[in-house]
Formats: C-alpha cells, sequence, structure tokens
C-alpha cells in the first residue's frame, strides 16, 4: 500500500469558515456540515503514507 484516504469526523463542531489541508484550502466539495447534529465530516484527499498531513479547521 503507498497511498491512503481519510475521512475524519468532529463531534459537537461549530460550522467551518475553512478548511485546510497542509496549508492548502479545501473545497466546500471535501467536507459537510450538519447543523443539526453539530458534526462536520471532511474528506482528505488521497496521498502517500509517507506523507504528513495537517488539517486545519477554522
Amino acid at each position: 500500500m503507498t497511498h491512503r484516504e481519510w475521512t475524519v469526523k468532529f463531534l459537537n463542531a461549530r460550522a467551518p469558515k475553512g478548511i485546510s489541508v497542509n496549508g492548502e484550502p479545501l473545497g466546500g466539495d471535501a467536507y459537510h456540515w450538519d447543523g443539526a447534529t453539530r458534526t462536520l465530516t471532511v474528506e482528505l484527499p488521497r496521498h502517500d503514507i509517507d506523507t504528513p498531513l495537517t488539517l486545519t479547521y477554522h
């Protein structure tokens, strides 16, 4: 295995103003905010398993 994809869920979260991975903004299609359950779901891009990712949620 050389690549991975991750789905991250933030529970009891606030609505995002922006999300970035390694300093690059994610498009609105890469995450979903559910205001009723206050759940933010983020689909991280496919990446090399040896490359660290930093997810920033504003």
